[in-house]
């Protein structure tokens, strides 16, 4: 019986009627919907190997908080050199765990 109906008209009886009801959006109709467009909920980010997509930012955002802008995941071993330097590796010691296939 409900299939004969629209989402939207399906909706509209239930809150005619006083039931509380949402639609239930697939993932390109969230990312469209203009709440979460208001709301600057999904932006769009680079990723090296995949281009541009869409990702959701944190899930709350407070006035006094800055914002950490969503990022690509990095390559694999893309940062460990960064790492081992902050942790007292010298740059001949990651070669050496390079060289030796310990690290990436």
């Amino acid at each position: 019986m409900v299939s004969q109906f629209t989402s939207g008209e399906v909706l509209d009886r239930c809150l005619d009627a006083d039931v509380p009801a949402v639609p239930v959006l697939d993932p390109s109709e969230v990312s469209n919907d203009p709440h979460v467009v208001a709301r600057e909920a999904v932006i769009e980010v680079t990723h090296p190997t995949i281009g541009k997509m869409r990702v959701p930012r944190q899930g709350a955002s407070f006035s006094a908080e800055k914002k950490v802008e969503p990022s690509a995941a990095p390559a694999y071993g893309e940062h460990t050199n960064e790492i081992l330097s902050e942790v007292g590796f010298d740059s001949n010691e990651i070669n050496n765990l390079r060289n030796s296939n310990i690290v990436v």
